[in-house]
C-alpha cells in the first residue's frame, strides 16, 4: 500500500475509473484523510455493482457512502436472487427513489417478480434526464397483460433512453408485448429468448421504434408466406435466433428490409442454409454487409449419409465471394447425426458427450487444435476422445466442466491445464476419489465455484472437506432430486467448519437435518455471507396458505439470527430457505 499511496492524486483517480466504486469504498475508505478527500470530493463514482457481496457491505455501503454519492453515481447495478435475494427490496428501504441519483445514466437489474415493483422503477425512471440505459435481467411477472403492457409503453416513453434490454415476461408466455408507445430515442434492443417476436411483428416493432440500430431477438417465422417488412434504413446490426425453420423465400424478404446492415449474426437450430443461398441472398439484398456471423444445425435421418452430406455443404461456402471478397471462414462438424456449421470468428463451443475429431473447415490454417481451442464448455460426465482425433490435440480453454469420478488418465492426457477454470460439478463422488480431486484442484488455480452431487445419499462428501483449493469460494452440495441429496449432521457440520474450504466459503447451499445446524453454520463458517439450506425438520408446506403467511421456520431464525440477516425462503423451491449475512 506504500508504493500506492506515493501516487499522485491524478494518477490514482484514473485508477479508480476503472474500478467498481463499491470495491473502491471497501478498500480505500477511512484508510486516511487524503483518501478519504479523493473519494468524497475528486473520485467521481462511476458504477456500483452489488454483485455477490455480504449483506454487512451491502448495508455500509449505502448507510456510509451512498449520500455522498447519490449526485455523482453513473451507474448502477442491483440483483433480487442468487447470493443477494431481496437485495432491491432491502435498497428502497434506504433509498426510497432512484430520482434522488440525478446523473444516472445506466440501471440494470436483475429478478424483479413484482409487478408493482416494476412499475414503480419505470415510472421513476421518467425522472432521470440523463438516463441512457436500462437493463431488465430474468424479470417474471405474474399473468398480468394489463401490467405488462403499461411497462412496455412507458420504456418505449423513456425521452432519452438509448439503450434497453428487455427481459420481462409473464410466466408460460413466450410472445413479446409490442410497445403502443413510440420511442424517439432507442437505438439498442436486446430481447430474450423468452420474449419471442414473430417475423410479421417486426413492421410494427420498427415503426414503434423508428431510430432502431440494434436488434437482438428471437425471431418466430411462421407459414405467412406475405409477409412484407418496411425498409428500415437505420438498423446496422442485426442478431437473432431462429428455431422454426424459415423458408429461403421468407429469408429473402425478411433481410431485404434492412439494406443497411453492416452485422448480421443469425443462430439457428433446426435448419441449415447453405452457402449458394446465402450467398445470393447477401448479394442481393445487404450489400453493405462487412461481418456476417452464422451458427446452424441440422438433424438427420440414421440412414443418410453424413459424410457426403458434409462435404457437400461445405463446398457451397468455398466460391470466391467467401473466400476471397469477403474472408468469411466457416466450420463444418459431425456429431451425432447432427451437422453443426458456424463461421469461426468469437466461436466458443461446448460437448456434451464427446470430442469430435470429424470436421471441415473452408479456412485454410484451421486444424483440430484451433477447434479445441474453441471448447470452453463440457457438460457430461465422461468425455470420449474421438478416435480419428490426432493423440497431439489438447483443450486449453475449460472455462465449465461437468465431469464424473474416478478421472480416467485418458482425460489428463488431453487436458494438460485446467488454469481456465471457473465452474466444476463433480458426480458420483465418493472416499475413495478424494486423491482424484485434489490432483483435479491443483490443476485448477482459478476455480471459484464447486458443485459435488451423489446418485445416493452418501457419507462421502466428509472426506471432501480434506481436499484444499485457495480458489474456491462457492460451494453447492446438494442435488435438485431430493431424495439423492445427503443431510448433514452436527458433526459433519463441525468437520466442514474446522477445514480449510470451510474457512474460505463464501457461498454455500446444503441440506441439514436439524435447524441448529443451520445456526451453527451462520455463526461458525468464517467467510460465508450466503447460507442456501434445505433443513430435515422443517415443516413448511409451500401448498398451504396459512404456512406461506405464517412461516414458522423462518420465525425461528429470524429469532437466534442478527437482526442484520435477511432470511427469506426461495419462492421456486418451497423447503428451500435463503441467508443473505
Amino acid at each position: 500500500m506504500t508504493t500506492f499511496e506515493s501516487l499522485p492524486n491524478e494518477i490514482v483517480l484514473s485508477i479508480f475509473y476503472y474500478l467498481n466504486s463499491f470495491d473502491i469504498f471497501r478498500a480505500f475508505y477511512a484508510l486516511n484523510f487524503r483518501f478519504n478527500q479523493l473519494l468524497y470530493n475528486q473520485h467521481d463514482a462511476q458504477c456500483i455493482i452489488f454483485d455477490s457481496v455480504s449483506k454487512r457491505s451491502f448495508d455500509m455501503v449505502c448507510q456510509r457512502y451512498l449520500p455522498f454519492m447519490i449526485n455523482r453515481l453513473v451507474s448502477l447495478h442491483l440483483d433480487n436472487e442468487g447470493s443477494t435475494p431481496g437485495q432491491i427490496n432491502l435498497f428502497r428501504l434506504y433509498i426510497p427513489s432512484f430520482t434522488s441519483f440525478t446523473h444516472l445514466r445506466s440501471l440494470t437489474f436483475r429478478f424483479i417478480h413484482s409487478s408493482e415493483m416494476l412499475m414503480g422503477i419505470v415510472n421513476e425512471c421518467h425522472q432521470l434526464p440523463h438516463l441512457l440505459l436500462l437493463r431488465f435481467y430474468c424479470c417474471r411477472l405474474k399473468d398480468n397483460q394489463t401490467h405488462m403492457q403499461w411497462i412496455a409503453d412507458n420504456i418505449w416513453s423513456l425521452p432519452t433512453l438509448t439503450h434497453c434490454t428487455f427481459d420481462i415476461h409473464i410466466g408460460g408466455q413466450r410472445s413479446f408485448c409490442l410497445p403502443k408507445a413510440v420511442s424517439s430515442s432507442i437505438e439498442y434492443l436486446y430481447m430474450c429468448i423468452e420474449n419471442r417476436v414473430e417475423a410479421n411483428q417486426i413492421r410494427r416493432l420498427i415503426k414503434r421504434t423508428p431510430c432502431l440500430r440494434h436488434l437482438s431477438a428471437y425471431v418466430d417465422f411462421t407459414l405467412d408466406d406475405n409477409l412484407v417488412l418496411p425498409p428500415c434504413s437505420t438498423m446496422t446490426e442485426l442478431d437473432m435466433i431462429i428455431s422454426v425453420s424459415p423458408t429461403i423465400d421468407q429469408m429473402n424478404r425478411f433481410t431485404r428490409s434492412f439494406p443497411n446492415l453492416h452485422r448480421l449474426n443469425v443462430y439457428m437450430w433446426f435448419t441449415i442454409i447453405d452457402g449458394y443461398q446465402w450467398e445470393e441472398m447477401v448479394g442481393k439484398y445487404l450489400p453493405n454487409l462487412q461481418v456476417l456471423g452464422l451458427k446452424m444445425r441440422n438433424m438427420y435421418d440414421e440412414n443418410d449419409n453424413m459424410e457426403e452430406k458434409a462435404d457437400e455443404l461445405i463446398s457451397s461456402f468455398q466460391s470466391s465471394f467467401w473466400i476471397y471478397t469477403h474472408r468469411w471462414y466457416v466450420r463444418c462438424i459431425i456429431f451425432n447425426h447432427t451437422i453443426f456449421l458456424h463461421t469461426l470468428q468469437n466461436i466458443s463451443l461446448s460437448w456434451n458427450e464427446i470430442i469430435p475429431g470429424s470436421f471441415r473447415s473452408t479456412y485454410p490454417e484451421d486444424n483440430l487444435q484451433k477447434l479445441y481451442d474453441s471448447i470452453t464448455d463440457i457438460y457430461t460426465k465422461t468425455i470420449i476422445i474421438s478416435t480419428s482425433a490426432s493423440a497431439n490435440v489438447y483443450l486449453y480453454n475449460i472455462k465449465n466442466l461437468n465431469i464424473g469420478v474416478p478421472i480416467y488418465d485418458q482425460f489428463w492426457s488431453f487436458v494438460p491445464s485446467l488454469c481456465r477454470l471457473k465452474s466444476l460439478s463433480i458426480s458420483s463422488y465418493s472416499d475413495r476419489y478424494q486423491n482424484d480431486l485434489q490432483v483435479l484442484f491443483d490443476r485448477a488455480p482459478n476455480l471459484y465455484f464447486l458443485n459435488v452431487y451423489q446418485d445416493k445419499p452418501s457419507l462421502s462428501y466428509i472426506s471432501l472437506f480434506k481436499c484444499k483449493s485457495p480458489s474456491i469460494r462457492h460451494i453447492c452440495l446438494r442435488y435438485y432430486v431430493r431424495k439423492c441429496n445427503y443431510f448433514f449432521t452436527k458433526d459433519d457440520c463441525r468437520v466442514l467448519c474446522h477445514s480449510s474450504l470451510g474457512n474460505q466459503c463464501e457461498k454455500l447451499t446444503m441440506c441439514v437435518r436439524n435447524r441448529d445446524d443451520v445456526i451453527y453454520l451462520a455463526e461458525n463458517l468464517r467467510s460465508i455471507f450466503f447460507l442456501e439450506i434445505e433443513c430435515g425438520d422443517d415443516k413448511h408446506s409451500p401448498t398451504s396458505t396459512s404456512e406461506r403467511n405464517n412461516d414458522a421456520f423462518v420465525r425461528w431464525l429470524k429469532e437466534r439470527l442478527s437482526s442484520r440477516t435477511l432470511i427469506t425462503r426461495d419462492p421456486s423451491l418451497g423447503r428451500t430457505v435463503r441467508l443473505w449475512m
